[in-house]
C-alpha cells in the first residue's frame, strides 16, 4: 500500500510539486521480502517508489510491521539519491506528519503503474478513486462494490486519516482509508479497460506477473536507445540474456566493465589496423550495452553507470576516426571523414527528426555494420566519406519531410 501526499493544490499544474512527501506500507510483509513478486530485480515497491518520484515525490513515510534488509537497503538507496525516508507504524505517525488539508495518494500495495500513466492521471484536478469494472478478468483488484473494483490509485484529502482510529492487528490501512473515502463520497473516476490491457496498470499477485512485467520492462530498457539495429534487432535478444541474470549481485559492475572493454577493444583494433575485428568488438559492445540498458535500473543505477552509455559512443567514435585515419595514412582527410560521421550521429541526438530517421542516424550499430561490409571494398577511409555522406542525405531528406509536414 501506498499513500502519498503531495501538498494542496499540486494536482491541478504539474506533476511535480514543491512540498512532495509520501507514506509507503509494507506491512504485509511480502512486497519487499517475497522473491516471487520481484520484477527485473526490484521489489514491486521499488516500481511504485520510482513512479511516484518522476511525479514530484522525495519524501517517503514508509509504515511497517518490522524492517526487513531488503526494504533497509532500498532506504538506504534512497536516502543516498536525496530522499528522506522515515519508517512509521501506525496511523498517529500518519496523522503527525500531514497537514489537516493537504492531498494524499493512496496507492494499493502491488499495483504497478506506468510512470506517465501515473502523471497523466494526476495531472487531473480534484479528489477521485480510481475504478476498473468488476468483470472477472480484473479479479486481481480489490472489489468495492458488485460492480466496480479499485484501480489501486486515489486521491483524497488527508483528513480522511483523522477519520480513523488505530487499526486492530492485521487490519489493511489501504482498505480501510478507501473505504473512508467512499464514506466521504470522494467522486470515483472508471479507467479504460484498455490501459489495463495495454499494460499501464497492472496488479502484481503471483511469480509469473511479476516474470510477465520484467519481460517488458528490460525489453522497454534495453530499447531505450534509438538506433535501429539496437531497437530492432538487439533488444529482444538482449532482454533474454537479461532475464537470466538480473539475480546476480554484481550484474551491474559486470556489465558496465565488459561494455567499456569492448568499446576499448575496438579502439586498440582500429589503431591496429583490424578493421574486421575493430568493427566487431564495436558490434558486441553496443550489443553488451543493450543487455547492460536491460539489467539497469533506475533505483540502482549510480552516477558512473549512466556514464557508460556516453562513453561507449566516445569510444567508438574514436575507433572510426582512428580507423579512417589509418586508411588515409595518417593524414587528416581521415580524421575528417571519420568525424564528420560520428559529428552527424551526435548532431542527430538533438535534432527532431521523424522515427525512421532518428532511429537511423542515431544508429552506432549500423554505422559498425555497414563499415563491415563497405570496408573490405574500398577502404575505411572511403567507406567513412560514403557514410557520412548518406547522413547528409538522410539528415537533407529528413528536414525537408518535416517542414512539408508541419
Amino acid at each position: 500500500m501506498t499513500i502519498v501526499h503531495i501538498g494542496p493544490m499540486s494536482l491541478t499544474t504539474q506533476p511535480a510539486v514543491q512540498i512532495p512527501a509520501a507514506i509507503l506500507s509494507v506491512a504485509t510483509g511480502n512486497v519487499t521480502g517475497d522473491p516471487s513478486i520481484n520484477a527485473a530485480g526490484e521489489p514491486i515497491l521499488a516500481y511504485q517508489i520510482a513512479a511516484l518520484r518522476k511525479a514530484g515525490i522525495s519524501k517517503f513515510l514508509i509504515e511497517v510491521d518490522s524492517v526487513p534488509g531488503s526494504l533497509l537497503a532500498m532506504a538506504d538507496r534512497l536516502k543516498q539519491s536525496g530522499c528522506v525516508v522515515i519508517f512509521v507504524r501506525s496511523t498517529n505517525d500518519l496523522r503527525s506528519t500531514l497537514g489537516s488539508s493537504d492531498l494524499v495518494i493512496i496507492q494499493a500495495e502491488g499495483v504497478y503503474i506506468a510512470p506517465d500513466f501515473l502523471q497523466e492521471l494526476l495531472r487531473q484536478p480534484g479528489a477521485f478513486i480510481a475504478t476498473v469494472d468488476g468483470r472477472d478478468e480484473n479479479k486481481a483488484f480489490e472489489r468495492m462494490d458488485l460492480n466496480t473494483r479499485w484501480a489501486g490509485l486515489a486521491v483524497v484529502s488527508s483528513t480522511i486519516i483523522a477519520s480513523i482510529g488505530e487499526l486492530p492487528e492485521g487490519w489493511s490501512m489501504t482498505s480501510s482509508l478507501l473505504r473512508q473515502a467512499m464514506q466521504d463520497n470522494v467522486p470515483q473516476r472508471a479507467l479504460k479497460q484498455s490501459e489495463l490491457q495495454g499494460g499501464r496498470l497492472r496488479r502484481i499477485v503471483s511469480a509469473v506477473d511479476a516474470e510477465n512485467l520484467a519481460t517488458e520492462l528490460m525489453a522497454e530498457r534495453a530499447g531505450s536507445e534509438p538506433g535501429l539495429i539496437e531497437t530492432q534487432l538487439f533488444t529482444p535478444f538482449a532482454a533474454k540474456i537479461a532475464s537470466s541474470l538480473w539475480h546476480v549481485k554484481s550484474r551491474a559492475v559486470y556489465s558496465d566493465t565488459v561494455t567499456v572493454s569492448l568499446g576499448v577493444a575496438s579502439v586498440g583494433l582500429a589503431g591496429a589496423g583490424w578493421i574486421t575485428a575493430a568493427a566487431s568488438a564495436a558490434i558486441a559492445g553496443i550489443f553488451a550495452n543493450s543487455v547492460r540498458l536491460a539489467l539497469g535500473s533506475e533505483q540502482a543505477e549510480n552516477s558512473l553507470s549512466r556514464m557508460v552509455t556516453p562513453v561507449m559512443w566516445l569510444l567508438l567514435g574514436v575507433a572510426l576516426i582512428w580507423a579512417a585515419s589509418q586508411d588515409a595514412y595518417q593524414t587528416s582527410d581521415g580524421v575528417f571523414a571519420g568525424g564528420i560521421v560520428f559529428g552527424l550521429a551526435i548532431l542527430a541526438r538533438h535534432l527532431r527528426l521523424p522515427d525512421w530517421a532518428r532511429k537511423s542516424l542515431q544508429s552506432p550499430a549500423l554505422i559498425a555494420i555497414l563499415l563491415l561490409v563497405i570496408a573490405p571494398i574500398g577502404g575505411v577511409y572511403a567507406a567513412a566519406k560514403l557514410l557520412g555522406a548518406l547522413q547528409l542525405c538522410l539528415l537533407i531528406v529528413a528536414k525537408w519531410n518535416h517542414k512539408s509536414n508541419s
